[in-house]
């Protein structure tokens, strides 16, 4: 029996018959090689094999030597041939070319015989097809000087082919200019090779660069021109087309969301709102008392919302919130606009805005606020006093604990309720240019109702006032508008014909004009503010009052120098505005109790300043519109110690008793009928 490991290298017959074998194991797994037995092992007989298969006449695979065999007298393997003269040295066959084998037939298609056709279905001998393959129709397209080489030629034993590769590799590598006009030349025939040689750049032309790409132009779009309420053509285009947000209750629904989704005030989105909108009178006061009392009743209105709202209310969608607010609003505070209405008009909004589901939702949750009206439950005032006001006044619970600590509960719900109420305008007379008689006379044409300021001869007190700027009285500058509290601050600094007076902080210009009033426009008066926007107010302002004294700069309070110091420097610094919440109810929900700290160190730093810019026996007038003791008193206190030349004027010699206390002005809501205000008047000693 011969071993399986050791080959039969004595029978060559058993050799050739080896790959059959091979071939019929593949298609067979029962089928077993000669020379092997039946028990032998499946690993070894597929070792066996593959050594079998790999080694080479002569030759035998390492790991089918015999044991002790040495391998170092081994005849090393032979290189493998490169090229065709190699491999007619060692006998092997030559390359196959298809192309030239092709070639060949077509010539002896061309010279052999036509065969004699017959009916029993004998053709003539066809002709070639004239196309080639596509792989040969590609090879054509190439450049011919590229491919001009024998067919049975290896491309990589030509030189000129092997130069083309080492180019292309360096051209990867940065070349001079001499090297890559070599690599051009290269490009050419080989009978030019030595003209490298003598090769300068005087004789050298660039290759052509190739034609620029043409770019088609873009495409013209006629995009519709942008309309606005002021443009004559917007009166023209279809509802479909106009804003969503239509009529009084859209337009405050666009405000209120407006307000909550931006840091913008209250007073200013409705300001832009008013100037851009075409509604009329009776829908601009209605715009008015939707969005303030929306803002200044939005707690309690949050509180019946979240009763009967299938969810968290806080997360809604703020349009939809808004909807269900104005609507809510008008069923519980006003009388004149029957519920239903209110209700059908929110939905018909939402369903424009959002569609029928949030229409849908909206309709649900208020009229089953209707049929409920009178059951609706509030927190109770025996268990937690400081939540039963923070919602029934509508308040943030931690103002109302901060002032029910400081003033006691009574005052307190006196306060918040002063809040909530509708503010009264205040009209300030500008003797300059008006007087009094012929102002009451004009309010009474209007059916105006107007009363008699308490603190200022100069002051009257009317009702709710729309389209004021309208009026021929106001665009002739014979009045402002202007809360006592603020002509107060005024009259404590007591400004001078001739005197020269700094108004830091000074837009939106109130006070300055005020000032130039009680000058009869003689004298200095500089308004800085920081923000050059809201000096053209006060320009626009001076203009229609005409008045020409004023001069505006722009500057930072904190850092202002001026040329020379003056009699009168008035600070209103920036403040919390806790005193004006009835005209500015939107400061309620925006200002936390963590932004007090910031707004002290500001107003510190412009009292710092502003004390440089007095001259000695001058004035500085410090005021705010808040009644936090922390920006009012303790500032005031605390400017004293920091500045020993300045010595405190008791405002009881410029105002009313009624607002002075400890020789400060201090004004609040539901004592004076006023925004809240404070003023302290500081003289440099001489």
């Amino acid at each position: 029996m011969a071993d399986p490991q050791q080959p039969n290298s004595q029978n060559p017959q058993s050799q050739q018959s080896q790959p059959q074998n091979q071939r019929s194991s593949k298609h067979n797994r029962n089928a077993r090689p000669q020379g092997q037995q039946g028990n032998q092992p499946r690993e070894e007989r597929s070792r066996d094999q593959r050594g079998k298969n790999q080694s080479q006449p002569n030759q035998q695979r390492r790991d089918e030597r015999p044991h002790g065999e040495d391998i170092r007298n081994e005849k090393p393997r032979e290189p493998r041939p490169q090229n065709e003269q190699q491999r007619q040295q060692h006998g092997r066959p030559q390359t196959h070319d298809y192309k030239r084998d092709q070639q060949q037939r077509r010539e002896r298609h061309q010279g052999a015989p036509q065969l004699q056709g017959s009916s029993g279905g004998q053709r003539q001998h066809e002709q070639p097809r004239q196309e080639e393959p596509r792989h040969e129709q590609r090879r054509s397209d190439r450049p011919q000087q590229r491919d001009q080489r024998p067919a049975n030629v290896n491309p990589q034993s030509e030189p000129r082919y092997e130069r083309q590769d080492q180019r292309r590799e360096q051209r990867s590598e940065p070349q001079s200019q001499h090297s890559i006009v070599r690599s051009y030349r290269n490009d050419g025939d080989d009978q030019n090779e030595d003209a490298d040689e003598s090769f300068s750049h005087d004789n050298f032309i660039p290759p052509a660069p190739p034609p620029a790409r043409k770019v088609p132009p873009a495409p013209e779009f006629n995009f519709p021109p942008v309309v606005s309420p002021k443009n004559p053509e917007y009166n023209a285009l279809p509802s479909s087309e106009k804003s969503l947000y239509t009529g009084a209750r859209g337009a405050a629904i666009r405000v209120l969301s407006r307000v909550e989704q931006s840091d913008s005030y209250l007073d200013k989105v409705l300001e832009n709102e008013l100037a851009g909108s075409d509604l009329n009178a009776l829908d601009r006061a209605l715009l008015t008392e939707l969005v303030h009392g929306v803002m200044r009743w939005q707690s309690k209105l949050d509180w019946v919302l979240t009763g009967f709202y299938h969810g968290e209310f806080v997360k809604c969608i703020t349009p939809v919130k808004n909807a269900m607010r104005i609507a809510l609003y008008q069923v519980m505070f006003l009388s004149k606009i029957p519920p239903f209405a209110a209700v059908n008009e929110s939905v018909e909004l939402i369903k424009r805005l959002k569609g029928a589901r949030s229409a849908n939702l909206v309709n649900a949750i208020l009229r089953n606020i209707l049929h409920n009206i009178t059951n609706i439950r509030y927190p109770h005032r025996e268990e937690d006093a400081h939540r039963y006001m923070s919602i029934m006044y509508s308040h943030p619970f931690w103002m109302v604990k901060r002032w029910a600590a400081r003033y006691g509960d009574e005052a307190t719900e006196s306060l918040l309720k002063a809040n909530n109420e509708r503010p009264k305008i205040m009209l300030r007379i500008n003797t300059l240019q008006g007087n009094r008689q012929e102002l009451m006379e004009f309010l009474d044409g209007q059916q105006i109702k107007h009363w008699d300021s308490l603190y200022e001869e100069r002051l009257l007190l009317v009702g709710s006032l729309a389209s004021v700027r309208e009026w021929e009285p106001y665009q002739r500058g014979w009045f402002s508008v202007q809360d006592a509290s603020a002509a107060l601050v005024v009259k404590l600094a007591n400004p001078q014909a001739g005197q020269t007076v700094i108004d830091l902080c000074a837009a939106p210009g109130g006070k300055t004009t005020f000032c130039a009033e009680l000058m009869q426009d003689k004298g200095k008066v500089i308004a800085v503010d920081k923000y050059t926007g809201k000096l053209n107010v006060i320009q626009e302002n001076m203009k229609r009052l005409q008045l020409t004294c004023i001069e505006m700069v722009s500057g930072d309070a904190r850092s202002y120098k001026a040329k020379e110091r003056a009699d009168i420097v008035l600070v209103d610094a920036p403040c919390s505005g806790l005193g004006t919440l009835a005209k500015k109810p939107d400061i309620r929900w925006k200002l936390e109790i963590e932004q007090i700290s910031p707004l002290v160190r500001l107003q510190r730093e412009i009292l710092a300043n502003a004390a440089t810019l007095v001259k000695p026996g001058g004035t500085l007038v410090y005021s705010t519109c808040t009644i936090e003791p922390e920006e009012n008193t303790q500032q005031a206190a605390w400017f004293l110690e920091q500045f020993p030349e300045f010595t405190l004027d008791a405002a009881e010699q410029y105002l009313p008793a009624e607002v002075c206390k400890d020789g400060l002005m201090q004004t609040f809501p539901h004592v004076h009928q006023t925004d809240g205000a404070f003023g302290a008047r500081f003289v440099r000693k001489k």
